[in-house]
This record gives structure tokens, C-alpha cells and sequence, in this order.
């Protein structure tokens, strides 16, 4: 059992020592390497009542740099001298000084702050209807172009409408006669002018002609609105088979495919594919609130990638303007180009900050390769 290591100067006096000798009071034991204690007192009021008349030692503690009690019955009052309690006092105000300067030197001296790399752009692709897959026309690793066709759903119904409202559309029958009839009615409105000016025709056969070519004219107009309703609803029919192909949104990696040809894509689980972006990478770091103060959007860092040992320039891409009230960081997101697809996502990488020497790099670099050896 670990004991009080105690410090005795002079004939021990106490106060209690002309009282009974009461019973054993509950004792807490402290390490036997702690200073001698700083403060000493007697209980004289507490909630538990074992403890009225005992006597409170506090100790330091320099392993975890905090303050121990521990109780002693009233009987074993033990004396310190005043050089003895000056002493501990200066010891224990030297090492708070000490924990303070290793605190504030470890919370700024960041050589360099670590975090992985990640896709730029990570993207499950969803089928916008319900339907049967007819076609997946990937599998996974392939690398697809924005645009790409990755998976069909069944289109049969959608493309017998399309083909009734290309017939329609293309049927100029109805135009036709409409234009006809207009040039028949405005030729007879241009004759019966011609026999009014010479008083050969009534007031009334003009009117009835003018009335006829306008109604000849309004026929061929509602003719070329269905003809424009046609082709809308052509076009409708067409953004329906594209919304039946699932395209790839992005250029990139197909890192899953979740349904084969012949299933069902329902509503509740429409996801069919997921598809990554490797060019560029990501990497967010958590930057102390200090050294984000100093960095901006748009401003090149140097990275060191661990498992290749390999340097690399990244682009600030965002700073967060929020701090984490618990570590004291931001987020710091960086692009980092990958246009050989020479890194994959996934590794620890390290950003160096612009205020460290030249040879913090070279250092990280070194360490990178010795870990790459391993």
C-alpha cells in the first residue's frame, strides 16, 4: 500500500492532545514521491461526520502536477516547520511555471499538421424514376468521362410515345389544306374588292369575304400552336428517355456498382453506381486557430505525401471562419493535383506551415521514406 511521505521538525504539539483519543478516522493514502504537504488543516464541519476533528493534508502531486488530500486521525497531528512549507511552496510554483512554457510552446510549434487524402468529389449516382435496368454498361474500376453512359433503364413505353409524336409532328397535312384555304379566301377578298370599287358587289358580299380570309388565316395559326405543341411534347418525351440513362456526373472511377441488369430500381433504393473523382485530391486539415489567421484561400502550400515520400503542392481551397471550441482548430481544405494519378486517396499526408526553416520538409521527407521502407 503506497504511504504519506510526511516531514517532521521539533516536538510534535497539537491542540487535540490534552482531548480523548478518539477512534481511527478514514485515512486516503497518497504516493510516497510527493512533496511534503503545502497546506494542513482541521476539519471542523462536514457532511461526513467520521471526518469532524481530523486533520487535512494537501500534497502535490509532481506526477500528474495536481493536488492530493489526505486525512489524518486528530491523534497524529504532525508539525512542518516554516522552512520546510516556504521550500515545497517554491517547488511547487517552479514546476507550474515549468508546465505552463512545455503547454504554451506545444500548443504553437506545429511542425506539421497531418491528415489524408481524399476523393475531390464523391458522387452515388441515382436513377431519377423507378424502372427496370435493362442495361449497366460499367463495372467497377472503369474509368468513365462526364457524360458517360453508365446503366439503362427499361425504355419500350417512352419509345412507341416517341414515335407517335414524331408522326405527328412530321404530319403537314392540316397545314397544308390550311394554307390553301387562306389563299383561296384572300384571292376572292381581292377579286370582290376590285368588283366593289366598281360598284359590282355589295357592301355585304365584302364583308362576308374579309370575314372568311380572317377565319382562314386564324386556322392556319391554330394549325403551326398544335404543330408547336407537338414539338414540346416531343421534347418532353425525349428529357424522359434521358432521365432513364444514368450518366456519369463527373470525370472519374467507378468505385461501386449496387445493382446488376434485370433488377428493379425503386424509389426507397435508387442508388445504382458511385462514382469518384481522384483529380485533384482533398485533403482538410485541422489547422490551430492561430496559423489559420495566417493563410487564405487561394494560397499554395507545400505537402509531403508519407507513403510515397514525395512532395507536393496543394491549393488552399477553403478556410473555415469557425473555430472548434474544443481543440481550437479550423478546417482548412486543400486541393492537391493529381493529374498523373500518381497518389491514391486514402494516405496520410503533412501540410508545412510557412513559418517553419527550409529543413522542416527535407526532415518530413526523410521520415516519409524510412516509413515507406518499413
Amino acid at each position: 500500500m503506497p504511504t504519506v511521505t510526511t516531514i517532521t521538525s521539533g516536538p510534535s504539539r497539537s491542540l487535540e492532545s490534552s482531548r480523548s483519543v478518539q477512534p481511527e478516522r478514514p485515512f486516503v493514502p497518497v504516493k510516497s514521491d510527493v512533496f511534503p504537504p503545502i497546506f494542513t488543516g482541521r476539519i471542523l464541519r462536514t457532511h461526513n461526520f467520521p471526518l469532524v476533528g481530523s486533520h487535512l493534508d494537501l500534497f502535490f502531486n509532481s506526477d500528474s502536477f495536481d493536488l492530493l488530500p489526505s486525512f489524518r486521525p486528530a491523534t497524529k497531528t504532525i508539525m512542518y516547520n516554516k522552512s520546510t512549507l516556504i521550500a515545497a511552496l517554491i517547488i511547487v510554483l517552479l514546476l507550474a511555471i515549468e508546465v505552463g512554457a512545455q503547454t504554451s510552446s506545444s500548443g504553437s510549434n506545429y511542425s506539421s499538421i497531418s491528415a489524408f487524402t481524399e476523393p475531390y468529389r464523391s458522387i452515388e449516382v441515382a436513377a431519377s424514376e423507378m424502372g427496370t435496368l435493362v442495361a449497366v454498361e460499367v463495372k467497377e474500376g472503369d474509368r468513365v468521362r462526364k457524360g458517360d453512359i453508365l446503366a439503362k433503364l427499361d425504355e419500350k413505353v417512352l419509345s412507341a410515345a416517341k414515335e407517335i409524336a414524331q408522326c405527328s409532328l412530321e404530319s403537314k397535312g392540316r397545314l397544308k389544306s390550311a394554307t390553301a384555304e387562306l389563299k383561296m379566301q384572300e384571292g376572292r377578298l381581292l377579286k370582290l374588292q376590285g368588283l366593289f370599287q366598281r360598284n359590282h358587289a355589295s357592301q355585304v358580299e365584302l364583308d362576308r369575304a374579309q370575314t372568311q380570309a380572317e377565319v382562314a388565316r386564324a386556322q392556319v395559326e391554330s394549325v403551326r400552336d398544335e404543330l408547336d405543341l407537338k414539338s414540346f411534347e416531343m421534347k418532353r418525351i425525349e428529357a424522359q428517355l434521358e432521365q432513364r440513362r444514368l450518366r456519369s456526373p463527373i470525370d472519374g472511377i467507378v468505385t461501386r456498382v449496387l445493382k446488376d441488369e434485370g433488377e428493379f430500381v425503386s424509389a426507397n433504393d435508387p442508388i445504382v453506381a458511385q462514382v469518384i473523382q481522384l483529380n485533384p485530391l482533398l485533403a482538410v486539415f485541422s489547422v490551430p486557430q492561430q496559423k489559420a489567421l495566417k493563410i487564405s484561400s487561394g494560397q499554395e502550400v507545400e505537402l509531403v505525401i508519407d507513403q510515397f515520400a514525395e512532395n507536393a503542392k496543394g491549393l488552399i481551397e477553403f478556410v473555415s471562419p469557425n473555430a472548434d471550441p474544443q481543440s481550437g482548430t479550423c478546417r482548412v481544405k486543400v486541393k492537391i493535383d493529381n493529374s498523373n494519378f500518381t497518389w491514391p486517396s486514402g494516405v496520410s499526408c503533412k501540410m508545412i506551415l510557412d513559418n517553419e526553416s527550409p529543413s522542416t520538409a527535407r526532415k518530413l521527407k526523410a521520415k516519409g521514406e524510412l516509413a515507406a521502407r518499413k
